[in-house]
């Protein structure tokens, strides 16, 4: 939906937001997402456009498979499970989380060049609580459905992403010709925090009958598991140029220059 704010229009704001919520075709696995965004666009002047927006999503997913089903029984025939048929423990989920928010500030000048400079902040948490089966030198009993045990895992990370990126583009005259070129650059810092833990493996008496469940008690604490830094530095041309006399036709070249370090974190 869009709006303006003021009666000339030279500020406006534009907003969507909704709710899905729905099952899948695996057996105990339902999906829930909500999800935001919203700008405001203000003309500051003819030539120059300010923009303030917000992203936000959130989902939840609720016995999320990780790992896939196992392909032969132990006798050597392949397996024949249906569809549905999930590897995921009742217990088990995936929660994702994200927001954003984000400036952006756009000039045009009278020769038709523009200018545009954007800057992002972005702060994600995940938290997945999840098991898969373990095949490797056991496969499934075709009559009883025994020899199917499991790993699991329980993570949580928060990732946070500053960015900057400044462009420059419009047209220029060469051998009598109008071509076109861009310019820019961009600055990006991630950092990431991860930690874990996890329970004994398990295993199912009867997978080929499996209702997922499974036993959920005695996680330990989380430990640290990554602690990261990553910064990205770039910067890059394009251009166009008009190879016949109509300017229909092009030939484009894009170059790109950047650093990237990744700084390990004690943790």
């Amino acid at each position: 939906m869009t709006t303006p704010l003021t009666a000339s229009g030279d500020v406006r704001a534009r907003f969507i937001g909704g709710y899905e919520e729905g099952g899948a075709h695996l057996d105990r696995q339902d999906k829930r997402r909500t999800f935001g965004y919203g700008v405001i666009d203000a003309d500051v002047t003819e030539s120059t456009t300010l923009s303030i927006g917000f992203d936000y999503q959130d989902s939840h997913t609720s016995s999320p498979t990780w790992g896939g089903l196992p392909l032969w029984y132990s006798d050597g025939s392949e397996t024949d499970y249906s569809r549905s048929f999930s590897v995921a423990p009742d217990w088990s989920y995936y929660d994702f989380e994200s927001e954003k928010v984000f400036a952006e500030i756009s000039h045009r000048f009278d020769n038709d060049w523009q200018v545009r400079v954007v800057g992002t902040h972005e702060e994600t948490d995940m938290d997945g609580k999840l098991a898969y089966p373990y095949v490797e030198g056991t496969l499934p009993d075709r009559a009883d459905g025994s020899g199917v045990s499991f790993f699991t895992g329980w993570n949580r990370g928060h990732r946070e992403v500053d960015s900057v990126d400044a462009q420059a583009s419009g047209p220029f005259t060469l051998l009598g010709r109008e071509h076109e070129l861009v310019i820019g650059g961009s600055y990006s810092d991630q950092t990431n925090d991860y930690e874990n833990t996890f329970i004994s493996g398990f295993s199912v008496d009867d997978f080929n009958n499996w209702d997922g469940s499974a036993p959920n008690e005695g996680w330990p604490a989380f430990v640290p598991s990554e602690a990261s830094s990553t910064r990205q530095k770039a910067v890059y041309t394009a251009s166009r140029f008009s190879s016949g006399p109509t300017g229909a036709d092009y030939r484009g070249a894009l170059h790109r220059m950047g650093r990237n370090d990744a700084i390990p974190q004690p943790g």
